[in-house]
């Protein structure tokens, strides 16, 4: 008799996941440590929490919606999508944060493991925007949590992920992994080239033998990058509980919309 796969086991997990890192659902080189089913069985165990859009609240739980004249709407004809979106105006700007924006999901300590990874898509890359896929302090997010013009993250504001600062139009932008405590730190400015296709974008914690430092690692459609961070680094919110947070924002002259569309989006952490 083979092997009994039990639920939450990391084989069991390994049979159920996308095939390849590429592949439309949870990357293996994050998420083959996660007990998954086992949290959903035992809440004990950690949270999860998850979305796969298939209902949309325009307004209400379980976002908070936030920024000046921006919406999120499901997708006619495509189910499984959210939609945030800007209007074509000069910097205008549109975030959602889980859980209404009132509790977190995550909290960036030494201790305990913790995974974050969402599939998202660009309208456009061509005119000046910005843009934030990660996890960001509770009861931040707000109208102009992007700079004018230029579109760099509020400084202060406790947040790790990635984002995009596109204040030039027709430059190359790539998406930045970044964290902030008391001010924006690069991890590495060039972290993959963005594009108007669907892509992974993903971060795990792992602690150290002795659970006194943990590092952070960055994933781009389920491929570890070179860089990470460490609960140690200068300006890394330690200790503080983050929300899954997606935002946009249209750039001076934009004369555009500029939208991102979800297609899940999960996070856990043991307890």
């Amino acid at each position: 008799m083979g092997l009994t796969k039990f639920p939450g086991s990391i084989g069991f997990l390994k049979q159920r996941m996308s095939s390849s890192a590429s592949g439309a659902g949870i990357s293996p080189l994050i998420w083959a440590d996660c007990p998954i089913l086992g949290i959903m069985a035992d809440p004990g165990l950690g949270v999860l929490a998850k979305d796969d859009f298939t209902v949309v609240q325009t307004t209400g739980f379980p976002y908070e919606i936030s920024g000046t004249n921006g919406t999120f709407t499901a997708v006619a004809g495509s189910p499984g999508v959210g939609l945030i979106s800007t209007t074509a105006l000069d910097n205008n700007e549109c975030h959602i944060a889980y859980n209404r924006d009132v509790a977190g999901v995550i909290t960036c300590n030494a201790t305990k493991k913790w995974w974050f990874e969402a599939k998202i898509a660009l309208n456009q890359i061509a005119d000046t925007f910005g843009a934030f896929v990660g996890l960001l302090q509770q009861g931040a997010s707000q109208d102009a949590l992007m700079g004018d013009d230029d579109m760099i993250l509020t400084a202060g504001i406790d947040k790790i992920g990635f984002q995009i600062v596109e204040a030039v139009a027709n430059a190359a932008p790539y998406w930045r992994t970044m964290m902030d405590l008391a001010a924006r730190a690069a991890i590495s400015e060039t972290a993959a080239l963005a594009s108007i296709n669907w892509v992974k974008l993903g971060m795990k914690s792992e602690p150290n033998a002795d659970a006194t430092v943990a590092t952070v690692k960055f994933f781009v459609d389920g491929v570890e990058l070179a860089d990470t961070t460490t609960t140690a680094a200068t300006n890394f919110p330690l200790n503080v509980c983050l929300i899954p947070h997606f935002g946009v924002k249209s750039g001076a002259a934009a004369g555009v919309d500029v939208t991102m569309s979800i297609s899940w989006w999960m996070a856990a952490q043991l307890a």
